[in-house]
């Protein structure tokens, strides 16, 4: 975030680009990428290097995939004061690590001890590590419960998709026309409090 921070500073952004756009949109399924992160990472740990389905490369990418964006858009966010494009990012970046968190935690339980050659874990609490398992499904909950409560700001990803499809087939309904290109883009603006979307044939 503050390597972010301090290139936007020394390379001044105005405007968010396309990118940045589409990495601060928020879909419904985010918190699979993470689930999947967490149990690659883990099956990586417990088993050995030459058993392991997931190399460590794999691991490396698909958490670098979750994390960087929504991490080194925090900054550019921070720069410019865009806070629905922080909230956004902080959103994903938190629903990242707690889902990472919990799939990691299941491999672990579903192998038991974990000490794989050249990895030590030191034995834990069994009931705290019940608590903390327990608090992070309760903050993934109430993440899914807070994205799902909020249309469409933290659903924008999915909701574009879903609206392009709408838009497509009203585009279909018209005769002697051939589409060439469609968009349609959920802004950070509001008119009256109501999130804007752009529709674009």
């Amino acid at each position: 975030i503050v390597a972010s921070f301090l290139m936007t500073l020394l390379f001044p952004l105005q405007t968010l680009t396309p990118l940045m756009e589409q990495v601060s949109q928020v879909s419904k399924f985010a918190v699979l990428l993470p689930l999947v992160s967490g149990f690659a990472g883990a099956l990586n740990i417990c088993q050995s290097e030459r058993d392991s389905l997931v190399s460590g490369a794999a691991v490396g990418i698909l958490v670098a995939a979750s994390l960087a964006p929504p991490v080194g858009l925090v900054g550019a966010g921070l720069y410019m004061m865009d806070w629905q494009v922080v909230l956004s990012s902080l959103f994903r970046i938190l629903l990242q690590l707690l889902g990472i968190h919990i799939a990691a935690t299941l491999v672990f339980y579903f192998y038991g001890k974990v000490s794989p050659r050249g990895v030590r874990f030191l034995k834990g609490s069994k009931k705290l590590g019940i608590i903390t398992t327990g608090v992070v499904i309760l903050g993934i909950g109430a993440m899914m419960f807070w994205q799902f409560s909020q249309p469409p700001f933290l659903r924008k990803a999915s909701m574009n998709t879903e609206l392009n499809e709408v838009l497509n087939t009203e585009l279909q309904k018209i005769p002697y026309i051939l589409v060439l290109n469609k968009d349609v883009t959920f802004t950070n603006e509001k008119f009256e409090g109501t999130p804007v979307a752009t529709f674009a044939a």
